[in-house]
């Protein structure tokens, strides 16, 4: 399992940035991929994107993804746009 701790806003100025940090985790050939979610701040459409994104690339060969240990501000997000009915979130 490769763990990826995401910190911050997850947002349009660091959706790139997310993206490649997830992408560094998902080149590692392991079975799972989660991503710790408790020191996010803020997460809009954009940090969303990069989310489903690595689901996506991990669900078409395969494997998992997941994030857990979400804060309150991720919680929120999760919760309105219904992205646990998407991604594994513990």
């Amino acid at each position: 399992m490769q763990r990826v701790i995401l910190s911050g806003d997850l947002d349009y100025s660091t959706e790139s940035q997310t993206r490649a940090v997830l992408a560094e985790a998902i080149a590692i050939d392991d079975d799972e991929v989660v991503a710790d979610g408790s020191a996010v701040t803020f997460v809009d459409s954009s940090g969303l994107r990069a989310l489903l994104g690595a689901q996506a690339a991990l669900a078409a060969v395969g494997r998992h993804f997941s994030i857990e240990n979400t804060s309150s501000a991720m919680r929120r997000v999760i919760e309105i746009t219904g992205l646990a009915d998407l991604i594994d979130v513990r």
